[in-house]
């Protein structure tokens, strides 16, 4: 019986060995010192483990620079200051540590049923035919000091939910306009006739003020309406 019982107790002790093999290493009580002008980190590791009398392995550490001044600080510690700087981590097998880089979490947005996109040939089609001319009552309104006239036709057509073109021949004015709440028809009326221009219905679904007549010379232009 005695016999048996120590034949089990022997077989055991290698058991327990191996469960051991990857547990951390105890490095309570470890002063180290370590400082560095710019030295790379492969060469403060080797001075590190060389002071704490540790084994450790590189594997495949490019060069990083480190700027540190650590005195009589914990092993642990100061390993894990080396590490962070460095973007290292590390893992311990039979009392020898391994050192890699830690690989950067490659992170992708997407959406939810995503497809790439493909040129919508629908979209490349210009819009034909003409505006109801129910677009002339829709409301607009605003004041204008020295605004420029495609600024304020563009505002204009922004508020009736449309698109109003300046023709390139009409001169850059600049308008002083008060425009109480009316009508786009009247709006772009009021500024045709006073510029001698007129309001005309494109084909491209959209209104246009062009020349009428001969072009008019002057830069500016102070229109105010009720």
């Amino acid at each position: 019986m005695t016999k048996a019982v120590l034949l089990i107790s022997l077989m055991a002790l290698p058991l327990l060995g191996l469960a051991q093999d990857n547990q951390p290493v105890k490095t309570e009580g470890t002063q180290v010192t370590i400082s560095s002008k710019g030295s790379d980190v492969r060469a403060v590791l080797h001075d590190l483990f060389t002071q704490a009398k540790k084994n450790f392995v590189l594997e495949n550490l490019s060069r990083s620079e480190l700027y540190l001044s650590l005195n009589s600080m914990a092993f642990d510690e100061t390993l894990e200051i080396v590490c962070r700087l460095s973007n290292l981590t590390y893992e311990i097998q039979n009392d020898i540590y391994y050192f890699t880089k830690v690989r950067p979490v490659q992170t992708t947005t997407t959406q939810p049923d995503h497809k790439p996109t493909t040129p919508n040939p629908s979209a490349q089609i210009a819009k034909v035919g003409k505006l109801s001319e129910a677009v002339l009552q829709r409301a607009v309104s605003g004041t204008y000091n020295k605004v420029d006239l495609r600024a304020i036709i563009k505002n204009l057509g922004d508020q009736a939910k449309i698109s109003v073109e300046v023709d390139e021949r009409i001169p850059l004015y600049k308008l002083d306009f008060k425009l109480n709440p009316t009508s786009l028809g009247y709006a772009l009326k009021t500024i045709a006739d006073r510029l001698k221009l007129e309001v005309v219905f494109t084909d491209r679904q959209t209104l246009a003020l062009q020349p009428k007549g001969a072009k008019p010379i002057v830069e500016k232009f102070d229109v105010s309406t009720d």
